[in-house]
């Protein structure tokens, strides 16, 4: 079931080097009442790093504005670049919330309808605490589903990874954001993360070529 509500580039990674993170232990879905919330099994952790997380996101991401301006060159893909920077705007700050209230988060999505409105959107399939895989496969299917009919433009799968840093060869946790749009634009944004007693803090973002498997190719 998939619930609907309103609501930067460097030398490439190998999809190899891309690995889900464990199944989560400390949070889990509840539904109550026809309503599916989201049910935390531990205390938060508490920190004081919220606006300085936010702040080091933002300047992430106006770096990444920047260099996709000069990677998209003469390719004419300025709207479908522009479209897919501000639906992951809009979708990453519940990532960065979850990490530093909880260390993690289930994996979610947004997505950019034909109409303008951008639409969050989660995945349930009855369980508490179903496995991330289990949560991208309902959410693609959906975006594939919802791009099919012409209903979104655009689609952001954000999920949390280990991956290898492209300057080190070291794993790092990372967000990573898949992003695609209907005018053959695909691309998968990684950001790199620590967590160390509820400071949050961000590396260098990089990108891969994404596997455009949303859209039907034109």
């Amino acid at each position: 079931m998939l619930l609907c509500w309103r609501g930067c580039y460097r030398p490439e990674a190998d999809a190899s080097d891309v690995s889900l993170k464990r199944p989560l232990n400390s949070i889990g879905y509840r539904k109550t009442n026809g309503l599916v919330a989201l049910l935390v099994t531990r205390p938060a952790i508490r920190t004081n790093y919220s606006f300085q997380a936010l702040c080091t996101m933002r300047i992430l991401l106006i770096a990444l504005s920047l260099l996709f301006s000069v990677v998209a060159g003469a390719q004419d893909m300025t709207i479908p670049k522009t479209e897919c920077e501000n639906l992951m705007n809009a979708a990453l700050p519940f990532a960065v919330q979850m990490l530093q209230k909880h260390g993690e988060f289930f994996p979610y999505g947004a997505a950019l309808k034909t109409n303008g409105e951008i639409a969050s959107v989660a995945g349930y399939d009855g369980r508490e605490q179903p496995p991330s895989n289990d949560i991208i496969h309902m959410l693609k299917e959906g975006f594939v589903k919802g791009a099919t009919s012409g209903e979104y433009r655009a689609t952001a799968l954000v999920y949390d990874v280990r991956v290898a840093l492209p300057s080190t060869g070291t794993k790092s946790d990372a967000i990573a954001v898949s992003l695609n749009h209907r005018d053959n634009y695909s691309v998968n944004v990684f950001f790199p993360y620590q967590l160390t007693n509820g400071q949050l803090s961000f590396g260098t973002a990089f990108e891969q070529e994404g596997d455009a498997d949303v859209f039907s190719s034109k």
